[in-house]
């Protein structure tokens, strides 16, 4: 990830500096370390001539899913989408698909990080169909 804002910095009421950064964990970093293996793959079996692979954060959509709680009736959690990652003024407005953009709380979120946990760790096992999994 750039290690620079790649959001333009707002100021909030009470003049607090709003600087967002890129993401460093998740769905985008698992995207570039699989483009940046793909690369080395596609490199060693076909010459070193090879152009590297691409993965614009400005065209790839992010989601982050945080538990706020316990219990499979009772819990909670903060679920969140955003497209693009990094800002498109041009083609959006306000930089963002606003359709593709959202954040809810609720049990069902809470129940999308328990699939996701269970997703991942089977992915991390290399278990039957592990590659559908997405990052």
């Amino acid at each position: 990830a750039p290690p620079h804002q790649i959001s333009r910095p707002r100021k909030s009421v009470n003049d607090t500096v709003i600087a967002p950064s890129p993401p460093r964990t998740g769905m985008p970093s698992g995207i570039m370390g699989r483009v940046a293996a793909t690369t080395i793959v596609d490199r060693i079996r076909r010459g070193n001539d090879r152009p590297a692979q691409q993965a614009s954060m400005a065209d790839m959509g992010a989601a982050c899913v945080a538990s706020a709680g316990t219990g499979l009736r009772k819990g909670s959690a903060a679920a969140m989408t955003m497209l693009p990652v990094v800002p498109d003024y041009e083609k959006f407005s306000t930089g963002r698909d606003i359709r593709s953009t959202r954040g809810e709380i609720g049990l069902s979120g809470h129940w999308a990080k328990l699939m996701l946990h269970y997703l991942f760790i089977h992915k991390a096992k290399a278990r039957f169909g592990w590659h559908f999994i997405p990052e």
